[in-house]
């Protein structure tokens, strides 16, 4: 969060700032708990965006009374000048936060959005396909590609009477796809965050009737806070904020993050978030009491602590770490420790399934070995990552080979000699230490490398305090892939198995 505050002389709003006038930017990285001054400026000032750890402002100042505006957009911290193309008048410009980053800038033609530091001759950030005389709003950048849109703008058109209109757009340019329009009842007044795939949350007009309320007696309400349904159309009022707006409070909503929270409670100035559940490990920040912080659902328990995996702020990014129980309210969470996997000796009722799962939890070599089920593929001697397995030194191209499908992030293969060789064997039994089964399941269609294989079991220990997937991919009881997963979280290959067959579900 970013505040400006003029606190000398007469910053603007009705007329022109006076030539001592003053702001000065304090910023906020949890939630307004605690506040750290980020520069001043002269003259008249706007807020337009947030770009990572810094704000961007839109600057206007005079260098003696009586002398013309120097028009400048600058970062703060640090108050340096931002590039902008000469070809936009930043005094005259309208610029729309799409997100976090720079602002974009409509273009001359009144709907399409242009990067800050690009010409409007180049292609736009953002080009819909609107009807003449029309006039772009806002947009939004869909998070997660939402349903397959990628973006949601906001426009007016000039006819017999001004309508505002929603569109959501699959490509950056083009036309939207689908289209709402707003009612004499019904109209989004601020685009606040798309918020889910299909939910935007904001401010609505909305008919008194609508509201619930004994403060809401008749007409229309006008900046209610809202969630808007982009599947149907349909806005509702948020019922915990309604009496707010009736009793004069804005209640305009300007940023979303979706729960589940944690609070800070009892920890004074400063709750430590690690990197590791360890009390020895590195702090990546500290919070107030008061701060809330993303739960990431992980329970750790260690050294006689109970530690809760959270999200922490750090230079600008995000990273997952871990904070003590003991300092955190957490109404409705089970403080117990999550099992990442099923227990020990766990099995499908398939032979040949358990079969394997019972040799890897054996860390039997020779049983495991028994297991392994090489490939016959041809060759090739093309360099570059993926594709079939490389040829060995002197063996022509397209030559058969026998090998396994074994990799870290991505997909590759191992050569049947480097795999017995005893650096391949060591890498291959230290790579399957320590795992325990998450889950089990036969895709749709024999899986393509890296997971490839009638059957999928997917294996689960932990990294860095985090759990890390690695999978096997087994036909007629013989182990024909071993993939690393590159860090990925189980759950998340799981839910990708779409239309599989489960045939040992993840630990509840």
């Amino acid at each position: 969060i970013v505040i400006g505050v003029c606190d000398r002389g007469y910053c603007g709003g009705v007329g022109n700032a006076t030539l001592d006038a003053r702001t000065t930017f304090y910023g906020s990285n949890d939630g307004g708990i605690s506040w750290k001054e980020i520069g001043q400026l002269a003259g008249d000032t706007w807020i337009i965006a947030l770009s990572g750890p810094t704000a961007m402002i839109r600057h206007a100042f005079r260098p003696s009374e009586g002398a013309p505006y120097t028009w400048e957009i600058v970062h703060l911290p640090g108050g340096g000048a931002v590039g902008v193309d000469p070809t936009i008048d930043v005094k005259t410009a309208s610029f729309v936060a799409i997100g976090d980053g720079p602002p974009a800038v409509v273009a001359p033609d009144g709907v399409s959005l242009l990067s800050l530091a690009a010409s409007p001759s180049f292609q736009p950030f953002l080009g819909p396909e609107l009807p003449v005389g029309s006039q772009i709003l806002d947009a939004r950048i869909s998070p997660g590609g939402g349903a397959g849109e990628i973006a949601l703008v906001r426009w007016t058109s000039q006819g017999g009477a001004t309508r505002s209109y929603l569109g959501l757009m699959k490509d950056r340019l083009g036309k939207p796809v689908t289209i709402f329009a707003e009612t004499p009842e019904a109209s989004i007044g601020v685009l606040g965050q798309w918020l889910a795939p299909s939910t935007l949350v904001g401010n609505a007009m909305l008919p008194a009737t609508a509201l619930e309320s004994p403060l809401a007696t008749s007409g229309n309400v006008s900046n209610v806070p809202s969630l808007t349904d982009l599947k149907t159309g349909e806005v509702r009022a948020i019922k915990p904020l309604i009496d707010r707006v009736l009793k004069g409070d804005r209640a305009r909503i300007l940023a979303a993050a979706p729960g589940p929270f944690v609070k800070v409670a009892g920890a004074g100035e400063c709750l430590n978030v690690r990197s590791l559940p360890e009390k020895a490990a590195f702090p990546i920040a500290c919070y107030k009491d008061g701060v809330l912080l993303k739960d990431l659902g992980e329970t750790s328990i260690s050294e006689g602590i109970t530690w809760f995996g959270v999200w922490a702020r750090r230079d600008g990014g995000m990273f997952a770490g871990w904070a003590s129980a003991e300092f955190l309210e957490a109404s409705g969470r089970d403080p117990g420790p999550k099992p990442i996997a099923h227990p020990r000796g766990k099995r499908t009722g398939d032979a040949a399934i358990d079969t394997v799962l019972a040799a890897i939890e054996s860390r039997d070599q020779e049983s495991i070995l028994r297991l392994v089920q090489f490939q016959s593929v041809a060759c090739t001697t093309d360099p570059g990552l993926g594709g079939p397995p490389k040829c060995p030194p002197g063996v022509a191209n397209g030559t058969m080979v026998e090998a396994l499908t074994v990799s870290g992030c991505d997909g590759s293969w191992l050569l049947k000699e480097a795999f017995l060789s005893p650096e391949g064997l060591a890498y291959f039994f230290r790579s399957t230490s320590g795992l325990g089964v998450y889950a089990v399941y036969r895709p749709v269609v024999s899986a393509e490398p890296p997971r490839a294989g009638e059957t999928v079991i997917i294996f689960v220990r932990e990294v860095g305090g985090q759990p890390s997937a690695r999978t096997m991919g087994v036909t007629g009881g013989r182990i024909v892939s071993n993939w690393g997963g590159c860090g990925t979280l189980p759950e998340n290959i799981f839910k990708g198995a779409l239309g599989a067959t489960v045939i040992l579900a993840p630990p509840q």
